[in-house]
């Protein structure tokens, strides 16, 4: 069995095998870097705007994000119960029309 390491988004319950990171892919899924970049983005904002009120544009954006980074976890966390019963995606149906003789 491979090592895994845990992602480094805070929350997300995936892992990543040897292979993954051998890749060069530092998260367990898109969605993990994408919300993780998401996040970096709007604390950069907030950080830059110390000094003034955090208005309730501001502080909706966080809620709806830390909302979506929840909702990736559970799902995240599914997909991992789903993996440990041993079910696996198909591979893709080849192309319509391609040659495969």
């Amino acid at each position: 069995m491979q090592h895994r390491h845990p992602c480094p988004r805070e929350g997300c319950p995936g892992t990543l095998s040897k292979s993954i990171r051998k890749a060069g892919q530092s998260y367990c899924s898109y969605l993990c870097y994408a919300i993780s970049i998401e996040q970096e983005h709007l604390e950069h904002v907030i950080r830059h705007n110390n000094g003034q009120r955090m208005d309730d544009q501001l502080t909706e954006a966080w809620t709806q994000l830390v909302a979506a980074a929840d909702a990736v976890s559970e799902y995240r966390s599914t997909y991992r119960q789903m993996l440990a019963k041993g079910l696996r995606w198909p591979h893709k149906p080849t192309p319509t029309g391609s040659d495969q003789s």
